[in-house]
């Protein structure tokens, strides 16, 4: 099992070094970590994110879709 050293406060010194200025604790990596599932996701910011994102690119396709028709009718 793998662990990681938790400080409340990290202090780099000048030369580069680093020293714990408060509690140090060792946590096991699989206590920070939690698992994926996709039960754990939410339908609707699911939606929400398409549609953000799809809104994004439809709002600029069409732009230059005008874009190209302005300058095809200067031409």
């Amino acid at each position: 099992m793998d662990y990681i050293a938790v400080c409340q406060a990290w202090v780099t010194s000048a030369a580069g070094t680093v020293t714990c200025d408060g509690t140090l604790s060792v946590i096991a990596v699989d206590d920070l970590l939690t698992k994926f599932s996709i039960d754990q996701l939410d339908l609707t910011l699911i939606g929400q994110a398409f549609g953000a994102g799809f809104i994004l690119i439809a709002s600029f396709e069409i732009a230059s879709m005008s874009i190209r028709q302005v300058l095809k009718t200067i031409r």
